[in-house]
């Protein structure tokens, strides 16, 4: 599922407007005789369902969900086979228009306060790994709290620090397609995006030799790149290689309900991918290795 546009609010509507006011009487979502739009583009019908069971609850919770009775969700009726993309664009600017001040609101609190508790929790993770396994973690947040980057945060074993603030090589937490930069970074965490979030195997080309040279031992590396793909690494090419995981919304939402949120269950996922990556360093190292053996002039970078 795919959300687009004003969808990629609408987490941030929801919880915003549960927070100001709670629902007496849960409003029907579905009906047989209309069709539900959440955001600009065509979701299949069954997708969405899902969706709405995660913010509206099941029919046999919705009743005792008091709080998702006033979510904002903004939807309207249409027919699928004479939409066009005009029409949809029109619908959705009017109708986030006729609420820009609760859009605003909803927008400001998602930035301020739902992506910055959730990323200081992530980052916390980073921190406790790096402090159990002596491994070294950074991120530009810690300087400047404002700016709550998740794409920021990365963490390297020792052995693959070069010298004063340079690296061989590092795990980089970043989102799987890197042209997709339009949902929010959280909506991608938590699977309701344009794409995902994971770790990805980065190098600094200079310390094997340049950009051309590493790529090109790379062409080599068909034992490894199977060995890290049975350990859930996707081979993106040229040696960069990508691990996704997900944080369940389902989860998510309900934290915000409880005043005593297991942070513990809601990580499990980062937690698990973090704590592989300690098992999944031998793999690398061997592929640090083979690209040293087949580039001359990173013996001479890496004594330089």
């Amino acid at each position: 599922m795919t959300l687009h546009g004003p969808g990629l609010v609408t987490v941030g509507l929801g919880l915003w407007s549960s927070l100001r006011r709670k629902a007496r009487t849960p409003t029907p979502l579905v009906t047989k005789r209309r069709r539900l739009c959440l955001w600009h583009g065509r979701p299949s019908l069954p997708g969405f369902a899902r969706f709405l069971q995660l913010f509206a609850g099941t029919p046999t919770r919705r009743r005792h969900a008091t709080w998702r009775g006033p979510l904002l969700i903004i939807f309207w009726s249409f027919k699928m086979d004479i939409m066009n993309d005009g029409d949809d664009d029109r619908k959705a600017g009017s109708l986030i228009l006729r609420d820009l001040k609760l859009f605003n609101e909803a927008t400001i609190f998602m930035k301020e306060k739902i992506h910055k508790d959730l990323f200081f929790k992530v980052k916390g993770e980073f921190q406790r790994l790096a402090e159990s396994a002596e491994w070294y973690w950074d991120c530009e947040t810690k300087k400047n709290s404002d700016k709550a980057n998740l794409e920021e945060l990365w963490v390297a074993p020792p052995q693959w620090h070069a010298k004063d603030k340079d690296w061989y090589a590092w795990f980089q937490l970043e989102r799987r397609d890197n042209h997709h930069r339009d949902s929010h970074q959280i909506a991608d965490l938590m699977g309701v995006g344009q794409t995902e979030f994971g770790f990805r195997f980065r190098v600094g080309h200079y310390w094997f030799g340049g950009e051309s040279a590493w790529n090109e031992s790379c062409k080599t590396i068909d034992d490894i790149a199977q060995r890290l793909s049975e350990r859930g690494w996707f081979y993106e090419g040229k040696g960069i290689f990508f691990r996704p995981f997900v944080l369940s919304a389902a989860l998510i939402i309900d934290a915000w309900e409880s005043k005593n949120a297991d942070w513990a269950a809601i990580l499990k996922p980062l937690v698990q991918s973090l704590d592989e990556l300690k098992d999944d360093v031998l793999i690398f190292d061997a592929l640090i290795e083979h690209a040293r053996s087949k580039t001359p002039k990173s013996k001479e970078a890496m004594t330089a």
